[in-house]
């Protein structure tokens, strides 16, 4: 995808690929991933989890459960 700036086309976005839009997004064409999710809302714990299970937390740390 080409990248502009001011409206001027400066060349390719490297960025602008799916791995980096959120599910359910569509940014100039490129679907989001749907590994990309927003996890802002889930409120999950080490404490709430069982041992030895895994869960991401916000910005994508792994995590592991300790109830």
């Amino acid at each position: 995808m080409p990248l502009y700036i001011a409206g001027i086309e400066t060349g390719e976005d490297p960025n602008l690929v799916a791995g980096n839009i959120k599910s359910g997004v569509t940014i100039e064409g490129v679907a989001g991933s749907t590994d990309v999710r927003d996890s802002t809302d889930a409120d999950a714990a080490v404490g709430n989890v069982s041992t030895g299970k895994t869960f991401y937390a916000g910005g994508g740390a792994i995590k592991t459960g300790t109830l």
